[in-house]
């Protein structure tokens, strides 16, 4: 049986169809198929800061301190090296002296306090970091967040005061008729 001029056209373009079917096909599960941005492979919250000074909240991010390093960066993308090659490079900040008269001194029986249990959340100031405009590194129930001066973070808390030379930073609390402010220091 001989092919007709119109049954070998139908057979190249459908073989043209499947080529490009199956070089898709191909390149979607090689590649996973779709954007993971959102997804974090360790199955956990990993948040990032906004950076603004208004009081916006801003989402959470990788503490360093933190026992569980993610490999990825907030995007789902690998990590070269363990940490991001394009954020900027944190310098934690630990007391050398004690605090400066006027500077926030969180005690409890004569010790400097770096956690707190608020509303039955504990909040763990984990870093100070030193920049032009200083951020801190602080956990709330095992989630970590970065925030500056008039950030909010874990919708209810938000950064009064970072007092680098003291270690200390001044938070805040407000939910619904609850304000409550406290001073966490890096031990």
């Amino acid at each position: 049986m001989a092919l007709e001029e119109n049954d070998k056209k139908a057979l190249m373009i459908l073989g043209i169809v499947a080529g490009i079917v199956v070089l898709v096909g191909g390149f979607l599960l090689l590649t996973g198929g779709g954007d993971d941005a959102a997804v974090d492979p360790a199955g956990a919250a990993v948040p990032a800061a906004t950076g603004s000074s208004t009081a916006a909240p801003t989402t959470p991010v990788p503490v360093s301190p933190s026992p569980v390093v993610p490999n990825t960066n907030s995007f789902g993308e690998p990590l070269i090296g363990g940490r991001d090659p394009f954020s900027p490079f944190p310098v934690a900040v630990s007391p050398t002296a004690a605090p400066v008269s006027g500077s926030p001194s969180p005690t409890s029986g004569g010790e400097i306090l770096n956690s707190i249990t608020v509303d039955g959340n504990e909040v763990v100031l984990e870093a100070i970091l030193e920049r032009k405009d200083p951020t801190v590194e602080v956990t709330v129930s095992g989630s970590a967040y970065r925030a500056g001066e008039g950030d909010t973070f874990a919708r209810y808390y938000s950064v009064d005061a970072i007092d680098t030379g003291a270690a200390c930073a001044e938070f805040r609390y407000a939910k619904g008729d609850v304000e409550e402010s406290f001073t966490l220091c890096i031990e």
